[in-house]
């Protein structure tokens, strides 16, 4: 038995010393790495990438050449961006063939539903992605999709996950063997939609929801 099996087969625990010791490694490491971030950043650590301002003054001064890597030096931030969503659509891809092939052997629904829902969330991510690198032509103007993009994929990330955990939870024969495909197949075919529902609507919509507030404490969603 899995992990995630193991997380809903003990799901119902009262007492905290009766979970299984992995799970507990798996729910605190989980917790530490979300946290990191956070504390690094208040600890003043910079995660951001050290770009080069465009020199607009010596542009007169520069060959052809210089001024090509003059414009790579200030998208270098643009090119950590993309190689690190193309790393994580990369893995939402794996991690959806595993699933699935973990149910052609075991016929636990888990394991694909979750797989699904995180591959969806990489779909999402390479879409962000396209859009903040320009190589989507969207009606609204790149100011307003780039942002709404990336608050409207965390939003997406978070909730699928939680959907799906929700209808492994409402389906308990899903996490035995035998589970049927219809399951795993509608399922599958509702995140699809609502991803395709939500990508169509950036990708059409010429005025997006603002989610920017500079002037606030909290400056984004």
């Amino acid at each position: 038995m899995g992990y995630v099996e193991k997380i809903f087969a003990h799901i119902d625990y009262k007492n905290y010393s009766e979970i299984n010791t992995g799970i507990k490694a798996l729910f605190w490491v989980t917790v530490i790495i979300s946290i990191l971030p956070f504390i690094f950043q208040q600890a003043g650590i910079d995660f951001a990438s050290n770009e080069k301002a465009f020199p607009y003054d010596k542009v007169h001064r520069m060959t052809g050449d210089e001024i090509i890597d003059a414009h790579f030096y200030r998208l270098s931030g643009a090119f950590v961006h993309t190689f690190l969503e193309c790393f994580a659509f990369a893995a939402a891809f794996f991690t959806v063939v595993l699933s699935f092939t973990h149910f052609s052997i075991k016929r636990s629904s888990v394991t694909p539903i979750i797989g699904m829902a995180l591959f969806m969330s990489g779909c999402m991510d390479a879409f962000h992605t396209l859009a903040a690198d320009r190589l989507i032509d969207a009606t609204a103007p790149n100011t307003d999709l780039i942002p709404f993009t990336w608050a409207i994929c965390r939003a997406f990330n978070s909730a699928i996950m939680i959907a799906g955990v929700c209808i492994i939870m409402a389906h308990p024969k899903s996490i035995g063997r035998g589970a049927g495909l219809g399951l795993v197949l509608i399922t599958s075919l509702i995140f699809g939609v609502t991803a395709w529902i939500i990508i169509h609507y950036c990708a059409t919509e010429a005025q997006l929801p603002q989610t920017m507030f500079p002037d606030n404490t909290i400056t984004r969603p």
